[in-house]
């Protein structure tokens, strides 16, 4: 609760001896003025949310560094990833490409996920730009966190987190077996060559999944990857709805011009 800097009973008694003492008046207004402006400034400051959602928010579903499907993206947010996972690049209007290693997973297993990428990407090889914000991290390594990529987009309408996708290299194992403590006995099915393989675990209508494959390189890789379902929906369902306006004012100026 916010309490104010001053009481309403000093300036009622400032009001009626405002005749014999207007300039003690004034400086006592001047200085609740001053309070009342420090205080909601500190209340647009506290207003920013912090790295582990909107206040009042609690994630009980995935999760990366404390950041859920109810989480905000906000200045905090950036700094403290930045203290965590080093450097980082921030690009706005991006694509959003959904895809794992293997581009047959989601539409063979995930049918769900595969409608949202082709929701996200619904001219084929063109680039669909949306409006989101996207956090993008290559040296984790340099604060001793074994990542060599991670990639967080965030809605630029409510802000939430719509998509984590990160990169691990052979020393990805622990990550894995972290997951399996923390969610439980994930769901695996292989795909292509040299047993190659993707475990995932559900809560709600997110996916939590984890690909396991040799690179070109012949090195180990894997990818984790979060599916926040909701928040992707209502973003792109907002966007679907500014496309149909458009095209319907295209249509009604057509309609105007003959």
């Amino acid at each position: 609760m916010i309490s104010f800097c001053f009481a309403q009973k000093p300036l009622d008694n400032c009001t009626h001896r405002s005749a014999l003492a207007p300039l003690g008046c004034r400086l006592k207004l001047i200085g609740a003025l001053l309070c009342l402006i420090l205080v909601l400034i500190g209340c647009s400051d506290e207003s920013i949310t912090s790295v582990t959602g909107a206040p009042g928010a609690v994630n009980i579903g995935f999760t990366f560094f404390e950041l859920g499907e109810k989480s905000v993206y906000s200045r905090r947010t950036r700094d403290t990833l930045t203290d965590k996972l080093g450097p980082m690049s921030e690009a706005r209007n991006t694509i959003i490409d959904l895809s794992v290693p293997d581009n047959a997973v989601l539409s063979d297993h995930f049918p769900t996920l595969d409608d949202i990428n082709q929701r996200l990407n619904w001219r084929p090889r063109e680039r669909i730009e949306h409006d989101n914000v996207k956090l993008m991290f290559r040296y984790a390594r340099r604060k001793n966190i074994p990542l060599d990529l991670v990639e967080m987009y965030f809605s630029n309408q409510s802000r939430h987190p719509l998509y984590f996708h990160v990169i691990a290299k052979k020393d990805g194992g622990p990550f894995l077996e972290t997951l399996k403590e923390k969610y439980g006995k994930p769901s695996v099915f292989e795909w292509g060559r040299d047993q190659s393989r993707t475990l995932y675990w559900q809560r709600g209508k997110d996916y939590f999944l984890v690909s396991i494959f040799t690179n070109r390189h012949n090195e180990l890789e894997y990818h984790f990857s979060i599916y926040f379902v909701a928040n992707l929906e209502r973003m792109i369902e907002a966007e679907e709805a500014a496309r149909r306006q458009r095209q319907a004012e295209k249509e009604n100026a057509g309609k105007r011009a003959f």
